[in-house]
């Protein structure tokens, strides 16, 4: 017959240290048998880097959806695209998903509070015109030091007295917000183009929804 031990109980004879459990043991035992006390219905239990332990409520879905678009159209290149962004604001029933992006003078960072870290899918789309053979080119920059950016993702298109909607993405890793940023550039060969943008409804716009945690 095992050997059964029944305590309210457990702690170290000189309360200085953990009760620790030796390597390769275990705790067995049902369901029913284990029990701990604290949180509320359908928390999950977290770990710290320090081994503490708490109840926090699990994140169901995406937890980050932020959409900027340009306001008015321009002409020419842009590198980057500094003017004219605003998060959107209207028509009636725009949505936006937890604590937003942000963007100042063309640079685009990432909430604060940790919220920002994690996996960023970011997504660039263009509505451009263009007299005669117009060759368009776009591209998504990132940073990892608030500083040198380089070429994330790039997307051509051509128009010939029409319209073209150039778009790229690219997925970001965040793991420091002051110091891993986007910016956005627009350019052109031969014919100058016009990339259009609307306060109103959304024509030329940049979307970052985060996709999960690090």
């Amino acid at each position: 017959m095992a050997s059964k031990i029944l305590v309210d109980e457990l702690a170290p004879q000189s309360h200085a240290t953990d009760v620790t459990i030796a390597t390769g043991k275990k705790i067995a035992g049902a369901i029913t048998q284990l029990k701990m006390t604290g949180g509320a219905a359908g928390n999950i239990i977290e770990t710290d880097v320090s081994g503490n332990l708490s109840f926090i409520a699990p994140t169901v879905g995406l937890s980050n959806s932020s959409q900027f678009r340009i306001t008015a159209d321009f002409v020419g290149a842009a590198n980057p695209i500094t003017l004219n962004w605003e998060l959107l604001d209207s028509p009636v029933g725009f949505g936006q998903l937890g604590p937003a992006v942000v963007e100042t003078g063309g640079t685009f960072s990432y909430p604060a509070g940790g919220t920002g870290l994690g996996y960023w899918l970011v997504e660039f789309k263009t509505m451009t015109d263009g007299s005669a053979h117009s060759h368009i080119v776009i591209d998504i920059s990132t940073t990892t030091n608030n500083s040198t950016y380089a070429k994330a993702a790039e997307d051509r298109a051509g128009t010939y007295y029409g319209y073209c909607n150039p778009t790229c993405s690219f997925i970001q890793k965040v793991v420091d917000i002051t110091q891993d940023k986007v910016k956005f550039n627009f350019n052109y060969t031969a014919i100058t183009v016009t990339t259009h943008g609307d306060t109103a409804f959304n024509e030329t716009t940049a979307t970052f929804t985060k996709l999960g945690v690090l």
